[in-house]
């Protein structure tokens, strides 16, 4: 894990069903992306992790990025991987915060 709080925060997200339903919650009344970002990043404040709006965006952008170079090369996620040998899959709600 890097030592970059908005990385920390957005793996944390990943795998703490918690998180995400505060993050979903926090969401739901967020009708633009600059809302969803100030929310976003209220909420990981509020958990301890500070970071701007830009780090945030530039970070969801950079695991869009990967996850789609990941895709093109026949790669499969973790939580791919696992579904397919016979684990369990949650979706993570990444793409909810998209910009």
């Amino acid at each position: 894990m890097s030592d970059r709080p908005v990385k920390k925060f957005l793996d944390k997200l990943n795998f703490d069903s918690a998180l995400q339903e505060e993050a979903t919650k926090a969401l739901e009344t967020t009708t633009s992306t600059e809302e969803q970002a100030i929310a976003m990043t209220e909420l990981a404040a509020s958990k301890g992790y500070e970071f701007t709006k830009e780090e945030l965006r530039v970070e969801v952008e950079n695991r869009q990025l990967e996850r789609e170079k990941r895709k093109a090369n026949g790669e499969l996620s973790d939580q791919e991987l696992e579904a397919v040998a016979g684990g369990f899959y949650y979706p993570s709600k990444e793409s909810a915060y998209c910009y």
